[in-house]
């Protein structure tokens, strides 16, 4: 009896993904560096969205972000942008965080949203070109020199 209960609730909420508003996939981060992260999602279910149904945090980095909870209904056809503040985390590399949406009893439904950011350790990225320009500084003397040597 419970599976057929759940099928109907679960069949007429729906929601669709349709555009990262800002921070795009792979958006460079520093280290701790502070955000909101905004999707524009419709409700392309059947099913009102009621106040209090929330987006939460479902695997991966959840970057600080906690679930936020709608303030007012969705109609069916209605699109909506969400925001969670976030904060980038220490760890280097591509870092991604899956989120969906869920009824006020949990249930979750919908496509799954997410965001990939990129972090940059400072320490690195100011090394890198510093070692570059001291082996290429010799370089242009010696080109120089040689031209002014041909005629």
């Amino acid at each position: 009896g419970t599976p057929v209960g759940v099928l109907p609730t679960t069949s007429c909420n729906s929601m669709a993904y349709v555009a990262d508003v800002n921070i795009p996939d792979d958006t460079p981060m520093k280290p701790g560096q502070t955000f909101t992260k905004t999707w524009r999602v419709r409700n392309n279910g059947t099913c009102v969205w009621d106040a209090g149904f929330k987006l939460s945090f479902v695997g991966g980095d959840a970057m600080g972000g906690t679930s936020l909870v709608l303030g007012k209904a969705v109609n069916p056809g209605e699109e909506i942008e969400i925001s969670v503040p976030m904060v980038a985390p220490s760890t280097a590399g591509s870092i991604r965080g899956n989120w969906k949406m869920a009824t006020t009893t949990g249930t979750f439904f919908g496509d799954e949203i997410y965001l990939i950011i990129v972090v940059s350790g400072s320490g690195t990225a100011a090394t890198v070109p510093a070692t570059t320009a001291t082996t290429e500084t010799p370089t242009p003397d010696l080109t120089a020199t040689a031209a002014a040597a041909i005629p």
